[in-house]
Protein backbone atom coordinates (compact mmCIF):
# COMPACT_ATOMS: atom_id res chain seq x y z
CA UNK A 1 0.00 0.00 0.00
CA UNK A 2 1.12 3.21 -0.99
CA UNK A 3 0.74 6.96 -0.52
CA UNK A 4 1.64 10.21 -1.40
CA UNK A 5 1.89 13.35 0.41
CA UNK A 6 3.44 16.72 0.51
CA UNK A 7 5.21 16.10 3.67
CA UNK A 8 4.84 12.92 5.95
CA UNK A 9 6.09 13.58 9.72
CA UNK A 10 7.04 11.13 12.58
CA UNK A 11 5.82 11.84 15.94
CA UNK A 12 2.40 13.04 17.54
CA UNK A 13 4.31 14.86 19.77
CA UNK A 14 3.68 19.11 20.39
CA UNK A 15 6.60 19.88 17.59
CA UNK A 16 5.30 17.47 14.87
CA UNK A 17 1.64 18.02 15.07
CA UNK A 18 1.93 21.85 15.70
CA UNK A 19 4.43 21.62 12.07
CA UNK A 20 2.08 19.62 10.68
CA UNK A 21 -1.04 22.00 11.49
CA UNK A 22 0.11 25.33 10.15
CA UNK A 23 1.44 23.63 6.75
CA UNK A 24 -1.43 21.88 6.47
CA UNK A 25 -3.85 25.62 6.55
CA UNK A 26 -1.31 26.53 3.93
CA UNK A 27 -3.00 24.16 2.00
CA UNK A 28 -0.83 21.40 2.15
CA UNK A 29 -1.25 17.42 2.61
CA UNK A 30 0.49 16.26 5.44
CA UNK A 31 0.79 13.06 7.18
CA UNK A 32 1.67 12.51 11.13
CA UNK A 33 2.85 9.05 11.87
CA UNK A 34 2.49 8.14 15.92
CA UNK A 35 3.53 4.68 17.41
CA UNK A 36 1.50 5.12 20.22
CA UNK A 37 -2.91 4.74 19.86
CA UNK A 38 -4.90 7.75 19.84
CA UNK A 39 -6.44 7.21 23.06
CA UNK A 40 -2.74 6.62 24.81
CA UNK A 41 -0.51 9.85 22.84
CA UNK A 42 1.11 11.97 25.72
CA UNK A 43 -0.29 10.24 28.66
CA UNK A 44 3.44 9.42 29.41
CA UNK A 45 3.35 13.00 31.45
CA UNK A 46 1.15 13.80 33.93
CA UNK A 47 1.20 17.93 33.56
CA UNK A 48 3.10 20.80 32.54
CA UNK A 49 3.13 24.40 32.18
CA UNK A 50 3.80 27.08 29.53
CA UNK A 51 4.05 30.69 29.29
CA UNK A 52 0.91 32.45 28.39
CA UNK A 53 2.35 34.09 25.59
CA UNK A 54 3.51 31.34 23.69
CA UNK A 55 -0.36 30.42 22.68
CA UNK A 56 -0.28 34.65 21.66
CA UNK A 57 2.42 34.46 20.22
CA UNK A 58 1.48 30.99 18.11
CA UNK A 59 -1.52 30.86 17.45
CA UNK A 60 -2.82 28.29 19.42
CA UNK A 61 -6.30 28.55 21.43
CA UNK A 62 -6.07 29.07 25.28
CA UNK A 63 -7.25 26.24 27.36
CA UNK A 64 -10.47 26.46 28.40
CA UNK A 65 -11.81 26.57 32.18
CA UNK A 66 -13.59 23.74 33.72
CA UNK A 67 -12.14 21.75 31.05
CA UNK A 68 -9.92 18.54 31.97
CA UNK A 69 -7.24 19.88 30.05
CA UNK A 70 -6.58 23.22 31.96
CA UNK A 71 -5.58 23.16 35.97
CA UNK A 72 -4.75 26.77 36.89
CA UNK A 73 -2.99 30.05 35.61
CA UNK A 74 -0.40 31.82 37.81
CA UNK A 75 1.71 35.17 37.20
CA UNK A 76 3.81 34.77 40.62
CA UNK A 77 6.81 32.62 40.48
CA UNK A 78 9.12 32.35 44.20
CA UNK A 79 12.60 31.97 43.24
CA UNK A 80 14.33 31.07 46.75
CA UNK A 81 18.18 31.06 47.17
CA UNK A 82 20.24 27.73 48.13
CA UNK A 83 19.64 28.13 51.83
CA UNK A 84 15.52 28.69 50.87
CA UNK A 85 16.51 32.16 53.03
CA UNK A 86 15.93 34.59 49.83
CA UNK A 87 13.10 34.64 47.71
CA UNK A 88 12.52 36.58 44.47
CA UNK A 89 9.55 37.03 42.84
CA UNK A 90 9.06 37.10 39.26
CA UNK A 91 6.00 38.18 37.94
CA UNK A 92 5.38 36.07 34.19
CA UNK A 93 2.19 34.83 33.14
CA UNK A 94 2.09 31.15 32.80
CA UNK A 95 -0.90 28.19 32.34
CA UNK A 96 -0.81 24.96 33.96
CA UNK A 97 -2.23 21.88 31.88
CA UNK A 98 -2.52 18.41 31.61
CA UNK A 99 -0.17 17.31 29.08
CA UNK A 100 -2.51 14.55 27.38
CA UNK A 101 -4.90 16.77 27.04
CA UNK A 102 -3.18 19.55 26.19
CA UNK A 103 -1.77 16.96 23.35
CA UNK A 104 -5.23 15.93 22.22
CA UNK A 105 -6.24 19.15 21.54
CA UNK A 106 -3.79 19.88 19.52
CA UNK A 107 -4.35 16.59 17.04
CA UNK A 108 -8.25 18.05 16.97
CA UNK A 109 -7.31 21.47 16.29
CA UNK A 110 -4.56 19.74 12.90
CA UNK A 111 -7.46 17.11 12.16
CA UNK A 112 -10.06 20.12 11.72
CA UNK A 113 -7.71 22.03 9.79
CA UNK A 114 -6.50 18.45 7.11
CA UNK A 115 -3.82 16.64 8.77
CA UNK A 116 -4.12 12.96 8.67
CA UNK A 117 -2.78 10.63 11.20
CA UNK A 118 -2.11 7.03 11.57
CA UNK A 119 -1.97 5.83 15.63
CA UNK A 120 -0.22 2.88 16.17
CA UNK A 121 1.61 2.65 13.73
CA UNK A 122 5.95 2.74 14.15
CA UNK A 123 8.31 3.68 11.86
CA UNK A 124 10.77 1.03 10.40
CA UNK A 125 12.95 2.55 7.85
CA UNK A 126 13.34 5.66 4.95
CA UNK A 127 12.27 4.67 1.12
CA UNK A 128 15.24 5.88 -0.89
CA UNK A 129 15.79 6.59 -4.69
CA UNK A 130 19.02 6.90 -6.30
CA UNK A 131 20.24 7.48 -2.68
CA UNK A 132 17.53 10.56 -2.22
CA UNK A 133 14.80 9.90 0.90
CA UNK A 134 11.50 10.10 -1.02
CA UNK A 135 9.67 8.38 1.95
CA UNK A 136 9.10 5.71 5.11
CA UNK A 137 8.02 2.24 5.61
CA UNK A 138 5.55 1.97 8.65
CA UNK A 139 4.37 -0.95 10.13
CA UNK A 140 0.45 -0.99 11.36
CA UNK A 141 -1.12 -4.44 12.45
CA UNK A 142 1.85 -6.38 11.15
CA UNK A 143 1.33 -4.68 7.94
CA UNK A 144 4.11 -2.36 5.80
CA UNK A 145 2.81 0.81 4.80
CA UNK A 146 4.43 3.13 2.26
CA UNK A 147 3.91 6.74 2.88
CA UNK A 148 5.94 9.04 0.52
CA UNK A 149 6.53 12.75 0.48
CA UNK A 150 8.33 15.58 -0.61
CA UNK A 151 9.72 15.90 2.60
CA UNK A 152 10.41 14.06 5.40
CA UNK A 153 10.34 15.41 9.28
CA UNK A 154 11.13 13.40 12.16
CA UNK A 155 10.04 14.95 15.02
CA UNK A 156 10.09 11.18 17.21
CA UNK A 157 11.58 12.68 20.76
CA UNK A 158 14.63 11.31 22.04
CA UNK A 159 14.85 8.05 19.80
CA UNK A 160 15.55 10.23 16.92
CA UNK A 161 13.90 7.56 14.72
CA UNK A 162 14.95 8.56 11.37
CA UNK A 163 17.49 10.68 12.55
CA UNK A 164 19.46 7.95 13.71
CA UNK A 165 18.67 5.25 10.98
CA UNK A 166 19.56 7.95 7.89
CA UNK A 167 23.15 6.58 6.11
CA UNK A 168 25.81 8.15 7.87
CA UNK A 169 27.16 10.15 5.05
CA UNK A 170 23.61 11.26 3.95
CA UNK A 171 24.55 14.72 5.55
CA UNK A 172 23.48 14.65 9.01
CA UNK A 173 24.68 13.79 12.62
CA UNK A 174 22.98 10.39 13.34
CA UNK A 175 24.18 10.73 16.97
CA UNK A 176 21.71 8.89 19.38
CA UNK A 177 20.90 10.35 22.59
CA UNK A 178 22.34 8.43 25.27
CA UNK A 179 21.02 8.23 28.56
CA UNK A 180 23.44 10.21 30.42
CA UNK A 181 22.39 12.88 27.57
CA UNK A 182 19.16 13.58 28.81
CA UNK A 183 17.61 15.19 31.90
CA UNK A 184 15.76 12.82 34.67
CA UNK A 185 12.76 14.48 35.77
CA UNK A 186 10.56 13.01 38.48
CA UNK A 187 6.89 14.30 39.34
CA UNK A 188 5.51 13.28 42.56
CA UNK A 189 1.88 14.31 43.03
CA UNK A 190 1.71 15.11 47.33
CA UNK A 191 -1.08 16.21 49.28
CA UNK A 192 0.04 18.46 52.39
CA UNK A 193 -0.91 16.83 55.76
CA UNK A 194 -1.27 20.18 57.89
CA UNK A 195 -3.30 21.94 54.25
CA UNK A 196 -4.33 24.98 56.82
CA UNK A 197 -0.54 25.49 57.93
CA UNK A 198 1.59 27.66 55.58
CA UNK A 199 3.51 25.67 53.03
CA UNK A 200 4.35 26.14 49.42
CA UNK A 201 1.89 26.39 46.89
CA UNK A 202 -0.76 27.91 49.37
CA UNK A 203 -0.65 30.73 48.54
CA UNK A 204 1.91 31.26 45.64
CA UNK A 205 1.17 28.74 42.91
CA UNK A 206 4.41 28.02 41.80
CA UNK A 207 7.67 27.92 43.71
CA UNK A 208 11.35 26.88 42.42
CA UNK A 209 14.58 26.43 44.04
CA UNK A 210 16.79 26.19 41.27
CA UNK A 211 20.13 25.46 42.93
CA UNK A 212 18.76 22.03 43.30
CA UNK A 213 16.56 21.93 40.23
CA UNK A 214 13.36 21.55 42.45
CA UNK A 215 10.03 22.77 42.26
CA UNK A 216 6.61 22.97 43.41
CA UNK A 217 3.64 23.45 41.11
CA UNK A 218 -0.03 23.68 40.96
CA UNK A 219 -2.07 20.36 40.50
CA UNK A 220 -5.86 19.62 39.68
CA UNK A 221 -6.16 17.69 43.07
CA UNK A 222 -7.89 19.44 46.18
CA UNK A 223 -5.12 19.96 48.74
CA UNK A 224 -2.72 18.66 46.19
CA UNK A 225 0.60 19.77 44.50
CA UNK A 226 3.58 18.50 42.38
CA UNK A 227 6.68 18.39 43.70
CA UNK A 228 8.92 17.94 40.99
CA UNK A 229 12.97 17.74 41.05
CA UNK A 230 15.49 17.02 37.83
CA UNK A 231 19.20 16.13 37.23
CA UNK A 232 20.66 14.60 34.43
CA UNK A 233 22.48 11.10 34.45
CA UNK A 234 19.73 9.23 35.63
CA UNK A 235 17.02 8.81 37.55
CA UNK A 236 19.04 7.86 40.96
CA UNK A 237 20.61 10.99 40.49
CA UNK A 238 17.51 13.05 40.63
CA UNK A 239 16.88 10.72 43.69
CA UNK A 240 19.85 11.39 45.38
CA UNK A 241 19.85 15.47 44.38
CA UNK A 242 15.60 15.51 46.14
CA UNK A 243 17.00 13.87 49.35
CA UNK A 244 19.94 16.87 49.40
CA UNK A 245 17.12 19.56 48.78
CA UNK A 246 15.01 17.79 51.73
CA UNK A 247 18.38 17.56 54.44
CA UNK A 248 18.81 21.44 53.72
CA UNK A 249 14.76 22.95 53.08
CA UNK A 250 12.35 23.18 55.51
CA UNK A 251 9.26 21.17 53.83
CA UNK A 252 6.09 21.24 55.93
CA UNK A 253 4.88 16.86 56.22
CA UNK A 254 3.30 15.91 53.10
CA UNK A 255 2.39 12.52 51.51
CA UNK A 256 3.22 11.12 48.30
CA UNK A 257 0.11 10.38 45.90
CA UNK A 258 1.36 9.13 42.77
CA UNK A 259 4.65 9.32 40.84
CA UNK A 260 5.95 10.21 37.32
CA UNK A 261 9.01 10.11 35.67
CA UNK A 262 9.91 11.45 32.02
CA UNK A 263 12.94 12.66 30.39
CA UNK A 264 14.13 15.70 28.01
CA UNK A 265 17.21 15.93 26.11
CA UNK A 266 20.73 17.72 27.56
CA UNK A 267 22.83 18.06 25.29
CA UNK A 268 23.62 20.28 22.27
CA UNK A 269 21.52 19.66 18.85
CA UNK A 270 22.70 18.36 15.66
CA UNK A 271 25.11 21.37 14.12
CA UNK A 272 22.12 20.62 11.07
CA UNK A 273 18.78 20.37 11.34
CA UNK A 274 18.65 19.45 7.47
CA UNK A 275 19.70 16.87 4.65
CA UNK A 276 17.98 15.92 1.30
CA UNK A 277 14.54 16.04 1.93
CA UNK A 278 14.70 15.73 5.71
CA UNK A 279 14.26 18.10 8.77
CA UNK A 280 14.37 17.67 12.56
CA UNK A 281 12.73 19.31 15.37
CA UNK A 282 12.04 19.08 19.10
CA UNK A 283 13.88 15.99 20.79
CA UNK A 284 15.13 14.83 17.84
CA UNK A 285 16.72 17.82 16.66
CA UNK A 286 18.07 18.14 21.12
CA UNK A 287 15.25 21.06 21.13
CA UNK A 288 15.25 21.95 24.87
CA UNK A 289 15.43 25.20 27.31
CA UNK A 290 18.33 24.08 29.77
CA UNK A 291 16.81 26.77 32.36
CA UNK A 292 13.58 24.96 32.80
CA UNK A 293 13.56 22.08 30.13
CA UNK A 294 10.39 22.75 28.42
CA UNK A 295 11.45 23.05 24.27
CA UNK A 296 7.97 23.55 23.50
CA UNK A 297 7.83 27.06 22.23
CA UNK A 298 11.30 27.01 20.98
CA UNK A 299 10.25 23.94 18.36
CA UNK A 300 7.11 26.26 17.54
CA UNK A 301 9.77 29.02 16.82
CA UNK A 302 11.51 26.43 14.39
CA UNK A 303 8.45 24.91 12.95
CA UNK A 304 7.34 28.71 11.96
CA UNK A 305 10.46 28.78 10.10
CA UNK A 306 10.38 25.38 8.73
CA UNK A 307 6.61 26.30 7.26
CA UNK A 308 7.59 29.34 5.83
CA UNK A 309 10.51 27.53 3.65
CA UNK A 310 8.76 24.57 3.21
CA UNK A 311 5.85 26.51 1.65
CA UNK A 312 8.17 28.03 -1.12
CA UNK A 313 9.70 24.95 -2.02
CA UNK A 314 6.61 22.50 -2.52
CA UNK A 315 5.15 25.04 -5.17
CA UNK A 316 8.08 23.32 -7.63
CA UNK A 317 8.16 19.56 -8.68
CA UNK A 318 11.87 19.64 -8.03
CA UNK A 319 13.67 17.47 -5.73
CA UNK A 320 13.78 19.38 -2.54
CA UNK A 321 17.79 19.19 -1.72
CA UNK A 322 19.94 20.16 1.34
CA UNK A 323 20.65 23.34 0.02
CA UNK A 324 17.41 24.49 -0.52
CA UNK A 325 16.14 23.81 2.76
CA UNK A 326 19.34 25.39 4.42
CA UNK A 327 17.61 28.60 4.91
CA UNK A 328 16.23 26.86 8.37
CA UNK A 329 19.74 26.10 9.75
CA UNK A 330 20.41 30.18 9.21
CA UNK A 331 17.56 31.43 10.70
CA UNK A 332 17.72 28.59 13.49
CA UNK A 333 21.29 28.97 14.49
CA UNK A 334 21.70 32.68 14.21
CA UNK A 335 19.15 33.59 16.20
CA UNK A 336 17.29 30.86 19.44
CA UNK A 337 19.67 28.06 18.35
CA UNK A 338 22.48 30.37 19.62
CA UNK A 339 21.64 31.63 22.39
CA UNK A 340 20.09 28.48 23.39
CA UNK A 341 23.79 26.26 23.11
CA UNK A 342 25.50 29.50 24.90
CA UNK A 343 22.61 28.69 28.13
CA UNK A 344 23.31 25.04 27.81
CA UNK A 345 27.20 25.29 27.94
CA UNK A 346 26.58 27.70 30.69
CA UNK A 347 23.92 25.83 32.65
CA UNK A 348 26.19 22.34 31.82
CA UNK A 349 29.11 23.98 34.11
CA UNK A 350 27.09 25.01 37.18
CA UNK A 351 25.88 21.29 36.68
CA UNK A 352 29.97 20.09 37.03
CA UNK A 353 30.53 22.67 40.15
CA UNK A 354 27.40 21.42 41.93
CA UNK A 355 28.08 17.64 41.15
CA UNK A 356 31.72 18.04 42.44
CA UNK A 357 30.20 19.51 45.67
CA UNK A 358 27.47 16.97 46.50
CA UNK A 359 29.76 14.39 46.00
CA UNK A 360 32.52 15.90 48.82
CA UNK A 361 28.71 16.10 50.46
CA UNK A 362 27.96 12.33 50.41
CA UNK A 363 31.61 11.26 51.03
CA UNK A 364 31.59 13.03 54.30
CA UNK A 365 27.98 11.15 55.33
Amino acid sequence: MEMIYDVVIVGAGPAGIYLGWQLSKKGRAVLIVEKESSNLVGSKMDQFHMDKHTFENYGVPFPILGTEEYITSFEITNHYSPTGKYIQKMKWPVIAMRFQFFIQRLINLASADGVSFEFSCSYKKGVFHENKLIGIIAEKENKDLKFLGKIIVDASGTNAVIRTSLPKDYGIETFKIEDEEKMYVIQRVIRWLNPDEPHPGKEIKSNTWMYYKNWIAPHFLPNANIFGNGQPGGFHNAEKANKIFLENINIPPYEILEEHKATTVYRRSPYSLIADAFFCIGDSACMTKPFNGEGISLSWAVAKIATEVFIKLLESSEFISKEKLWEINVKYFKNDGAKIAALLARYQLQQIHRKMKWNIYLKKT
